[in-house]
């Protein structure tokens, strides 16, 4: 693993002491069983889970003095099939401390039982109903941020192109962290061979079980896969957070360019040494911290206007 961040080597070690070896297997919420917190809640935040009906879920962040009137609403990795793990409350709790906006965690209802489209559906519903209801939660309609990671990112990425669609004016920004955008392609990279997550050779096997469990159906539908989307004109501007040694690397910078080719204002950041998945990995990897101080410092620039990026580059 030479060519892994010395922080990350360490986690990636352990995970493999713990058995946990790929994401076929169900590694990213063991990882997250084994890095989470004890599930507190910083008490500078209010907190509350919400229950509309079984397809209408979210955790709810608040600030107890909010900065502005925007609010954050994040879809995690899923896989399509793994709820919210407590590490994506600590996560969210950091992103509300630091922004001084309310954050939501949207939740779906889960593959293999329910399939793919339910998951973006429930999910799609969801950004929807807290849009509605931005007066109860103080924040104003136009001014969403919507965050993605993995399979969390492919279906910000789609909810943007349904908005565009729609002709909803709520989304102000989108952030897609390691995307999974791509059903088909196979990039033998040799960069990619210290991916403990998703190991040299598997991503064939990976996006197997995805199309066959969790996303089946027409693997180019771009609800899944919006890479397969034809229009990327007049969406919100993005930011796109990749890991180096990730296998889903292409995906993030191949929609970067479609983005950039369509004239929708993009950001790439990248950082060395760590896969997917790292991002959560706070306060325990530098990398981790280094890119959600960038993501926060990058939201205020770009959002808010404010400037405060330059502290924070992926090798401060």
């Amino acid at each position: 693993m030479s060519n892994l961040d010395k922080d990350w080597e360490r986690i990636a070690k352990l995970l493999y002491r713990k058995g946990i070896i790929s994401l076929c297997s169900g590694a990213l919420v063991a990882k997250r069983a084994i890095t989470a917190p004890v599930g507190r809640i910083d008490s500078s935040l209010s907190y509350e889970h919400v229950y509309i009906d079984e397809n209408i879920r979210f955790d709810y962040f608040k600030p107890k003095e909010p900065t502005s009137k925007h609010a954050l609403l994040l879809c995690p990795g899923s896989a399509y099939a793994y709820p919210p793990q407590r590490s994506h409350h600590a996560w969210a709790q950091y992103l509300c401390k630091k922004l001084g906006w309310p954050v939501f965690i949207v939740h779906h209802r889960l593959s293999p039982k329910y399939a793919f489209p339910v998951p973006y559906d429930d999910a799609l519903d969801t950004i929807n109903w807290i849009i509605n209801q931005a007066q109860v939660y103080h924040f104003s309609p136009d001014k969403v941020v919507l965050v993605g990671e993995s399979s969390g990112a492919a279906t910000v990425a789609a909810v943007c192109h349904a908005f565009r669609d729609a002709q909803k004016k709520a989304v102000c920004h989108q952030v897609l962290i390691y995307p999974t955008l791509d059903a088909d392609t196979i990039v033998d990279d040799p960069n990619y061979q210290d991916d403990f997550l998703v190991e040299k050779n598997n991503r064939s096997k990976m996006l197997e079980v995805y199309r066959r469990y969790y996303a089946p159906g027409n693997p180019s539908d771009p609800r899944a896969w919006p890479l397969n989307f034809s229009n990327y004109r007049d969406l919100p501007p993005a930011t796109i957070l990749l890991a180096s040694l990730d296998r889903f690397y292409h995906d993030g910078s191949q929609y970067f360019d479609r983005l950039q080719a369509h004239d929708t204002p993009a950001t790439l950041q990248s950082y060395d040494g760590v896969t997917h998945g790292f991002i959560s990995f706070i306060p325990n990897v530098k990398k981790a911290v280094l890119a959600n101080r960038w993501l926060v410092s990058h939201l205020k620039k770009t959002v808010l206007g404010t400037s405060e990026e330059r502290a924070y580059s992926p090798e401060t």
